[in-house]
Formats: C-alpha cells, sequence, structure tokens
C-alpha cells in the first residue's frame, strides 16, 4: 500500500524531478546552512579580540592597552569614530560621542555641532571643552584639535602611529 500511494503520487511526473526536489535541493540548503553557520560563529568568536577589530578598522588598540593601564581621571573627548570600541574596552571612561548619539540634544543644543566644532577647531573650540569639563582626549594623531590642543598647552601622555592622548 505505501508503494501504491508512493507510485501513485508520483504519476506522470518525471523521476530526476523528484530527485532534485526531495533530494539534492533539501541537501544543498543544508549544506548551505551550515557552512553560513560555521562561518557565522567564527565571525562573531573573533569579534571580541581586540586585535582583530582593530585590524578591520583604523582603531587605537594600543592606546587603548596603555588607558587600561592607566586611565586619566576626569572627562575624555574623543574620535566619534572611536566611541563604539572605547565605550566596550573601557567601560569605566566617559565617551564624549560615539555612533548612537548624533541625534541627542542638550539643552535645545545639538551636541554632535558642538562636537564638530571643537574637533575642526573653531574660536569656540577650547570654551567648550571647558564647558563640558573635559580634562583629556584621544584623538587620531593628524585630528585638526589634536594639533590645537598641544599649541594651547596640553600634555601629551601617549602616542603612537594611530592616536594622541592629551591631557589638560
Amino acid at each position: 500500500i505505501v508503494l501504491k500511494s508512493r507510485i501513485d503520487f508520483n504519476f506522470g511526473r518525471n523521476p530526476t524531478f523528484y530527485f532534485l526536489e526531495n533530494v539534492y535541493y533539501p541537501t544543498i540548503i543544508l549544506v548551505t546552512a551550515g557552512v553560513l553557520a560555521v562561518w557565522s560563529a567564527t565571525t562573531v568568536l573573533q569579534a571580541g579580540n581586540l586585535e582583530t577589530i582593530s585590524k578591520a578598522g583604523n582603531y587605537p588598540n594600543t592606546a587603548v592597552l596603555f588607558l587600561k593601564e592607566d586611565l586619566p581621571s576626569g572627562k575624555m573627548f574623543n574620535e566619534y569614530n572611536w566611541g563604539g570600541v572605547l565605550i566596550w574596552q573601557l567601560p569605566d571612561a566617559k565617551t564624549f560621542i560615539d555612533g548612537r548619539m548624533p541625534g541627542w540634544k542638550q539643552n535645545d543644543k545639538d551636541i554632535l555641532e558642538d562636537y564638530l566644532k571643537i574637533y575642526k577647531v573653531s574660536r569656540d573650540s577650547l570654551s567648550l571643552l571647558d564647558k563640558y569639563q573635559v580634562s583629556w582626549a584621544l584623538l587620531s594623531k593628524d585630528a585638526p584639535i589634536a594639533i590645537h590642543l598641544k599649541l594651547a598647552g596640553w600634555r601629551q601622555i601617549y602616542a603612537d602611529e594611530k592616536a594622541v592622548i592629551l591631557q589638560k
């Protein structure tokens, strides 16, 4: 009876199509899903490694390692693109800005607007840093504000090929 119902079900159908539909395609789908699962798991496990993340982007990994050993007191001013890594690696240091914050406002003032005024060096840069009580900065070594802060007397406490840490 089982054989008859199977024959009746496939009556008039091409046996090759039956094989493709019921054996080959599901196998391909399962194998592909398995490969994607292994690749995803490997990627996620590697993502927890600061060195892997740093190599993938322009992040200040050696500066972060320095800060883990000797975190300055006070509030930090940081590069916009580094905020997420800093939150992850230095949870005790409050970032000035990160990728979640472009729309945040304080007293109807756009914080991103203030960040850009500071970063691009406007006539208000130093007074804005005072307003936010910033006492140290982690910046790209070539950032306009890094050069400006050095000229304004901020002390360089760390430098490498990517980053500089300055203290008021």
